[in-house]
């Protein structure tokens, strides 16, 4: 029984075999047959046309960017003639899994063509803005006869450079020059008409300044879309399936035999193209990664760099306060030591030393030959010290009261010194780059500190420390006192002359301290309250304000784990409380060491 089953088995799979045989012999015979290329050549000559319309678009974009045309309008004829091209392609299975994704990149870049469109037109509205500005600018005798007529000759040269090639050299000396312009301004007698002329002029720069990056980008785009590849794989795959019709039209019956040694050859030909997809895949993806690493080991520079940039800003603007604060030590320290150098030249030290000498030689050796001239020689010198002193009108003076006023000269001095002593270590205290640096540090500390620096800049002004408890926090001390300088100046600014800053150190909850400043100052209208921590938002004057000292304030107390909040109230003044953890916690909930 058993082998009756195992024969009917062989059977049904000779069967099979055959079967299958006699299908892939009717198949190539039916194969014989003539092939028609008419349609096959139509849609290779679309997928070409495509790839030459596309070609086309990309010159015009090429041409608007380079100034050479303005037609903007015929950017989206070319996307509409191209999925006009695509929708007459023929609903064929050889090219469909191909279509797809072609028809997915050309929508991909018309969008990018209209960004490229909104923003090439922003940048072509401020380059034709500035000739005018220069224009109006050149009206005053007062620009051409000023620094002002070269700077902006200069940044208007390398502008428009840089509209055409964006390069990080120009772009660095734009930003170079804008800094010497904006400093200028702050120090010029210009009519404030010329005044706000100059500053059109650097907002129109600072909008290429952005919009040319944002364009090479969306050029680089545009140009990394693989419109190409997609049309050949298309072209490609009508080819080969023509190719593969002409063969099997070439085929006879005879051969027959080597049908599954075809087959499992294109089996070959499939594995071996996926194993090469594959690792191509790999090496992309392998380069992406290395991409968002470097993307994003620059965005943490550029973060470092703005921060330090703005504690160096905050700075120099203490720059009047800290000399100040140096040339009263150093004034009474200098008037110490001209008195104490006075007192040694007028008394003839040196006469006391030459009568110890000869005092020291007199016992060492007493019974020396020239004793007895030895002391004469003493007496001799006593005697011309006196003399000295009555000349001086100074009898019955005591040499030890000139030693104790000497010391205390000297005492005055080491006591101007050490004041400056202090005020160069709060600066460098202040300035250290010491990001990623944690330590236990106290707040009182912090708030001390940043007082001192801003102690002439707070002149006259009623400022109040309430310390409710010594907190010692983990934190990186530099950026507090960033924090507190940014907070504290900011009130000195919106305060009147004689107007009141109150500071508050207390312990909010197990787990956090607060730090509360609150000022009388003019307060924040409600509509800007919810901006004042967005980068380059200021409320105040044109010129007098980055707009960068809450954002960065605001980054570096989230960094720290911590949170500002902020209530103001027009014309009564303003309230911040920064919250910071006693201890910061990682990710994982553990405490960094």
């Amino acid at each position: 029984m058993f082998r009756w089953v195992e024969v009917f088995s062989r059977v049904l799979l000779a069967v099979f075999f055959l079967v299958v045989a006699i299908i892939g012999l009717l198949y190539l015979y039916l194969s014989t047959t003539r092939v028609d290329l008419t349609l096959s050549n139509h849609m290779i000559d679309q997928v070409n046309e495509v790839v030459l319309v596309s070609a086309k678009w990309d010159t015009e974009i090429l041409r608007i960017n380079g100034r050479l045309s303005e037609k903007y309008d015929n950017l989206s004829h070319y996307g509409q003639k191209i999925q006009y091209l695509l929708d007459q392609l023929p609903a064929d299975e050889v090219i469909t899994e191909h279509i797809h994704p072609l028809n997915i990149t050309i929508q991909e870049k018309s969008n990018l063509v209209s960004q490229f469109k909104s923003e090439i037109i922003t940048l072509k509205q401020s380059l034709a803005a500035l000739p005018n500005i220069y224009q109006q600018l050149l009206e005053s005798d007062e620009i051409q006869q000023s620094e002002f007529d070269e700077q902006f000759l200069k940044l208007f040269t390398n502008v428009a450079n840089y509209s055409l090639d964006s390069s990080s050299a120009t772009l660095s000396e734009i930003k170079q020059q804008i800094l010497v312009i904006e400093s200028d301004l702050l120090n010029t007698n210009l009519d404030f008409k010329y005044q706000d002329l100059l500053y059109r002029f650097l907002e129109q720069v600072g909008t290429i300044m952005i919009v040319r990056p944002d364009i090479d980008i969306i050029l680089q785009q545009i140009e990394a879309l693989p419109i190409q590849i997609q049309a050949n794989a298309i072209t490609n795959s009508i080819r080969a399936d023509v190719a593969m019709q002409l063969i099997e039209q070439e085929k006879n019956k005879t051969y027959l035999t080597y049908y599954a040694a075809a087959l499992l050859l294109i089996l070959i030909l499939l594995a071996i193209r996926l194993f090469i997809n594959y690792f191509r895949l790999e090496k992309m993806v392998a380069e992406r990664t290395q991409d968002l690493q470097t993307a994003l080991e620059n965005l943490k520079n550029s973060e470092m760099i703005m921060v330090q940039t703005e504690k160096m800003s905050a700075l120099g603007q203490l720059v009047a306060g800290v000399a100040h604060e140096v040339n009263t030590p150093l004034a009474y320290t200098k008037n110490a030591l001209e008195l104490t150098r006075s007192n040694i030249e007028q008394l003839e030290f040196r006469r006391f030393v030459n009568l110890a000498d000869l005092l020291v030689d007199l016992v060492e050796n007493p019974k020396a030959e020239n004793a007895n001239e030895q002391k004469k020689n003493i007496l001799v010198e006593i005697q011309q010290i006196k003399a000295h002193l009555h000349e001086l009108d100074f009898d019955g003076f005591r040499y030890a009261d000139m030693v104790d006023e000497i010391n205390a000269l000297i005492n005055d001095g080491m006591a101007g010194v050490e004041q400056i002593s202090n005020l160069v270590n709060n600066l460098r205290n202040f300035s250290r780059l010491d990001r990623g640096h944690l330590s236990r540090h106290k707040l009182s500390e912090s708030i001390q500190s940043t007082l001192t620096l801003l102690k002439y800049e707070l002149r006259g002004k009623n400022v109040t420390t309430d310390i409710q408890e010594e907190c010692v926090i983990e934190c990186m001390p530099s950026q507090i006192n960033q924090v507190l300088l940014n907070i504290i100046g900011n009130a000195n600014h919106a305060t009147a002359e004689d107007g009141s800053i109150a500071i508050t150190l207390k312990r909010l909850d197990n787990n956090h301290a607060g730090i509360v400043i609150k000022d009388n100052g003019s307060g924040i209208e409600p509509d800007k309250l919810k901006d004042i921590f967005n980068p380059f938002f200021t409320t105040k004057e044109v010129g007098k304000g980055t707009g960068l000292g809450l954002s960065i304030s605001h980054k570096i107390i989230q960094e720290h784990n911590g949170d500002i909040q902020v209530k103001s109230t027009v014309g009564i003044g303003t309230e911040f409380l920064i919250k910071l953890p006693f201890m910061i916690a990682n990710k994982h909930g553990k405490e960094l060491a």
